[in-house]
């Protein structure tokens, strides 16, 4: 329910691993749009009619998600969607009040079983990201004891120019698999004799505790950053503001709107700064410390302010800049300028509900940004026809890469061709974006 930027993603995402779809939407345009480009029956209409759900097939339904922009209408067609026995509801809610009081009554009393609300899984992956501060992705899996990340090789990487093989005979013992290079913008699994270039984004699955090794070995470290700029005092900046304080960073939060800051100084300690100013005044930024920041985050709900602010804190000197892009159009745009790293809220959020919605043999999964990828980590069933045979006699679906395995007893694997997979193990994959539906049958 809903075609909007999250529910057209998901419905495209599901309708091309074969699933039996229906999109009800209420805007003539989104209808167009998802006839003209999603293979699903599209219906038009409001989904808090119980007509027009029961026209979708509601009463047949397996799975409901309920994404439209009005919170109001994803509650209210979760209930109906209880009503008609639909095994699993989702609802986005995007108000945060609502997704407390929900939290409080237990949502499940809604007709709700997974509850997704856009801001708090936005201010996770930003949080998360300024923790690995000179990465392009980065996830972790297996309870934390795993680390998806990405980086770009610049020209004086000391990795520049040799081969994959040669890289990891560089780590001296210590385990991790590169799973992915973007090389001039498409994304491919590398083999042990393709060549790591200046200008690809290296993609690297380790374990947590060597990550720190990998990085300073290979040239991936960077100063500790200690001083934070954030661009927007709404929802999404008083969150991350309040998390990045409780981890000792320094805050300063910026917003031109004077109502956003008085509510934003009530809800943050003193130690954060609040600037009431233009977001884009370069002469007001620069002389509250622009210049000696090491990073700035721009979330404000106006994607080409989030640009143009990141731009002149790039041009100003911090090192690291995280932009919030909404749209498409803009997301492509931004990728050619010296962003550092984008992070789209879309993206962010299906993440969050293709989690809820994989089945119960997907435990994690993470999208990457040029949606063109995923790392999924997925239990392997006790019936699986993969068990006890070693990997290099697996048709692995071309397109899938293995990076580390945790075992049932808590041990942790970086696999090489020789180790087998074993019941409830977590397998941590990176899936083409093409080849998913085929990953989740072998790891089935």
């Amino acid at each position: 329910m809903g075609a909007g930027k999250v529910g057209f993603q998901i419905a495209d995402i599901l309708a091309k691993e074969g699933h039996n779809l229906t999109i009800i939407e209420n805007e003539k345009e989104k209808v167009e749009q998802a006839q003209e480009k999603i293979d699903a029956m599209v219906i038009y209409g409001d989904g808090a009619s119980e007509e027009i759900l029961l026209s979708a097939g509601i009463a047949k339904a397996d799975l409901f998600i309920a994404a439209t922009n009005r919170d109001e209408v994803n509650i209210l067609g979760c209930l109906l969607a209880k009503e008609y026995e639909v095994t699993y509801k989702i609802a986005r809610i995007r108000n945060m009040g609502y997704s407390k009081a929900i939290g409080k009554i237990n949502p499940e009393k809604l007709g709700i079983d997974f509850l997704i609300n856009p801001r708090n899984v936005l201010s996770n992956e930003i949080c998360n990201l300024v923790t690995y501060l000179n990465a392009n992705d980065a996830a972790e899996f297996a309870n934390g004891e795993v680390v998806f990340i990405s980086y770009t090789i610049t020209k004086d990487n000391p990795i520049a120019g040799f081969r994959i093989n040669e890289f990891v005979t560089m780590a001296h013992g210590v385990g991790f698999v590169i799973m992915s290079i973007r090389r001039d913008g498409e994304i491919f699994i590398p083999k042990g004799n393709d060549l790591i270039k200046p200008n690809d984004v290296v993609s690297i699955v380790c374990c947590k505790k060597d990550h720190t090794y990998i990085k300073h070995s290979f040239g991936f470290n960077g100063d500790k950053a200690k001083k934070v700029f954030i661009l927007g005092a709404g929802e999404i900046g008083v969150e991350v503001a309040k998390r990045l304080t409780a981890r000792k960073y320094t805050v300063t939060l910026i917003d031109h709107n004077p109502i956003q800051c008085e509510r934003a100084s009530q809800m943050l300690p003193d130690n954060v700064l609040i600037l009431c100013s233009d977001n884009t005044d370069a002469e007001t930024l620069k002389a509250e410390g622009l210049d000696h920041a090491d990073i700035f985050i721009a979330v404000t709900d106006n994607d080409q302010t989030n640009i143009l602010g990141s731009l002149l804190a790039r041009s100003s000197g911090v090192k690291k800049a995280f932009t919030v892009v909404n749209k498409p159009d803009l997301l492509n745009l931004a990728k050619s300028l010296d962003m550092n790293t984008l992070v789209n809220p879309r993206l962010a959020t299906a993440s969050a509900i293709l989690k809820c919605i994989r089945g119960e043999m997907v435990l994690n999964i993470a999208k990457l940004n040029f949606n063109d990828a995923e790392v999924i980590e997925f239990k392997i069933p006790d019936s699986s026809p993969i068990i006890d045979v070693p990997m290099k006699d697996l048709p692995m679906p071309k397109g899938v890469k293995v990076g580390a395995i945790l075992r049932k007893n808590g041990k942790l694997v970086i696999p090489s061709g020789d180790d087998i997979f074993k019941a409830e193990d977590n397998v941590i994959t990176m899936c083409l974006a093409d080849v998913i539906p085929k990953a989740k049958e072998f790891f089935s």
